[in-house]
C-alpha cells in the first residue's frame, strides 16, 4: 500500500496496492516525495470493484468501459479514465517490482546492533549486483513495514551476504526485511529504455528515431523533457474529398446516385460511402456497388444502393477524384 508521504506500508515489498475512489470527471494522482519510491521500477495494474462480488477487485478490461491511462514519473502515477464518466468508482492500483528481486527477512531482540542476510543455498544471486532498501517493522501499525531512514543504518553487500548495521542498538524486539533489485531491468533509473522494432532488430535506439515517416506523414514530439508524446499526422495530396454529399434524388425509389467528379477504385483507395454515418459494405448483393457511367476505364461517378433512400437519409461518400 502507498501513502502520500510516500512510504510503503506493506508485507511484501514486491507488490503496491492502495484503494482510492475515483470521483467524476477527474483522475487519480499518487504522489511518492520520497526519492527512493521510484515508480518506475514497477509495472503498474489498475482493478475495479467487481459488481457480481463487492468483496473483491478484478483487473480493468484495457478495452472495456472501466479502461484507463496510465502516466508513470519517477515520483508520482496518474490514472485517468479514457471515457469520461459521471459515477465514483472505487479502484485498486497494484504496482509489481521489474526485474530480477529477492526478499530478506529477519527478527531480532536484545541489545543487536548488526543483522546478517545470507543467501539461501542453492542461489546463485551475486548479492553486489542488487540495489537494496531496509525496512523496518512500523510498531504503531499492525502488520505494515516502513523505509527505514538511510542515516539510521550502514549497509555492506558481499557475494553471498548483506551486513546491515544499525547506529543505534535494538533494546526489544523488531522485526526488519531487506529487499533487493536488479538495477536496468525496467523502465527505471539507469534502464536501458530503447527499443526495438522486432526480435532480430539489430540496433536498439529511442521510440522517436525508429519511427520513420512515410509520403505525407509528419511526426512530431510534443513535450519534451516531460510526458512526452508523438504525433503523427496525415496529410492528403491535396485531391482527397471529405464526406461530399451524393447526388440525387431521395424519394424511396431512385437507387442511383452520383458524386460531382470521377473517382478511382484500386486498392488502399476505395471510396467509403455512408448511409445516415453508417459506412456501407461494398459489392453485389450487400449495400451499394460503383459503377462508370461512360464505360469501363473512364472513372467511377455512380452509387447504386440495393435500398432505395427517403428524402430525409443523409448519403455521404469519401473518395479521392482521378
Amino acid at each position: 500500500m502507498i501513502r502520500n508521504d510516500g512510504y510503503l506500508l506493506l508485507e511484501d515489498p514486491d507488490i503496491l496496492t492502495t484503494k482510492r475512489e475515483l470521483p467524476p470527471h477527474d483522475s487519480l494522482i499518487y504522489l511518492f516525495p520520497d526519492p527512493k519510491v521510484d515508480a518506475r521500477l514497477y509495472e503498474w495494474e489498475v482493478l475495479v470493484r467487481n459488481d457480481a462480488d463487492d468483496r473483491i477487485f478484478v483487473p480493468a478490461d484495457p478495452n472495456g468501459p472501466d479502461s484507463f491511462v496510465l502516466e508513470v514519473s519517477a515520483n508520482q502515477v496518474t490514472i485517468t479514465p479514457t471515457a469520461p464518466r459521471d459515477t465514483s468508482t472505487e479502484l485498486q492500483v497494484q504496482g509489481h517490482l521489474l526485474g530480477d528481486h529477492t526478499l530478506l527477512k529477519a527478527e531480532l531482540k536484545g541489545l543487536t546492533t548488526q543483522i546478517v542476510f545470507h543467501r539461501q543455498p542453492g542461489d546463485p544471486t551475486d548479492f553486489t549486483t542488487l540495489e537494496w532498501i531496509f525496512y523496518r517493522w512500523r510498531p504503531e501499525e499492525n502488520r505494515e513495514y516502513i523505509r527505514e531512514d538511510e542515516a539510521n543504518y550502514t549497509l555492506v553487500a558481499e557475494v553471498d551476504k548483506v551486513t546491515v548495521t544499525l547506529t543505534s542498538p535494538v533494546t526489544s524486539w523488531i522485526s526488519v526485511r531487506l529487499l533487493g533489485y536488479t538495477p536496468g531491468t525496467g523502465p527505471g533509473p539507469g534502464a536501458d529504455e530503447k527499443v526495438k522494432v522486432s526480435s532480430n532488430d539489430t540496433t536498439t535506439d529511442f521510440l522517436l528515431p525508429k519511427l520513420r515517416a512515410g509520403t505525407n506523414i509528419t511526426i512530431t514530439e510534443f513535450n519534451d523533457g516531460g510526458y512526452e508524446q508523438a504525433e503523427i499526422s496525415a496529410a492528403g495530396a491535396g485531391d482527397s474529398r471529405y464526406r461530399e454529399k451524393l447526388i440525387g434524388a431521395k424519394n424511396g425509389v431512385n437507387q442511383i446516385f452520383t458524386t460531382s467528379q470521377k473517382f478511382t477504385r484500386v486498392t488502399g483507395k476505395e471510396e467509403q460511402v455512408y448511409y445516415n454515418g453508417v459506412l456501407q459494405e461494398f459489392g453485389s448483393g450487400n449495400d451499394y456497388t460503383a459503377s462508370e457511367s461512360g464505360g469501363v476505364g473512364t472513372g467511377y461517378d455512380t452509387i447504386n444502393f440495393s435500398i432505395a433512400p427517403l428524402a430525409k437519409e443523409k448519403l455521404e461518400i469519401i473518395y479521392i477524384p482521378q
